[in-house]
């Protein structure tokens, strides 16, 4: 809300998306949820096989099957949809996802970050609604940053007594 307007992003601009899907039973699920950490529970740590759990909580190939079907209906491209059913991962054009979303995707300018993002919630009409927890990759106004970049060297050497730099540099990414 803060950001500057400056145009519609190009159409043709490629995007990539994960669309993240919706819990089964989310009711079973919170319930074993408080079981397994409830020590007064005869659940108490009693922790289930991956398989059990996606079995019994992860998306069905019908569900999945269901939102592939309204993707590929607007011309995305599915290219990775994982074992778990959680994540369906699609490329397609910044007109393809504003379609399939029923959105508007704008460049915006904040300060001297210039980054495209939907104008509006995501939609899906139903009963893909009900199976979609998350559209991801409609906008890049965040960028994960190496958690290096967090530490100078001065804190380095505090954090990590007798460490060189390079080798107390921390891995992985975070957010601004």
């Amino acid at each position: 809300h803060q950001a500057h307007l400056l145009h519609a992003t190009d159409a043709n601009q490629q995007l990539n998306l994960s669309i993240a899907m919706q819990w089964r039973d989310q009711p079973d699920l919170d319930t074993l949820l408080n079981a397994l950490y409830d020590p007064s529970s005869p659940q108490y740590h009693q922790y289930v096989m991956p398989e059990q759990f996606d079995q019994q909580f992860a998306p069905t190939s019908n569900d999945v099957g269901q939102v592939v079907t309204y993707l590929s209906g607007y011309g995305l491209t599915i290219t990775n949809i994982s074992s778990n059913n959680l994540l369906v991962d699609v490329t397609g054009t910044v007109a393809q996802a504003q379609q399939a979303f029923g959105t508007q995707i704008n460049t915006y300018q904040l300060g001297t970050h210039t980054f495209y993002a939907n104008a509006t919630a995501p939609v899906v009409p139903s009963p893909i609604n009900t199976l979609i927890a998350a559209v991801n990759g409609l906008d890049n106004s965040t960028q994960a940053q190496p958690l290096y970049h967090l530490l100078t060297t001065h804190r380095r050497s505090h954090i990590f007594p007798g460490r060189t730099a390079q080798a107390a540099t921390p891995a992985g990414y975070g957010p601004n």
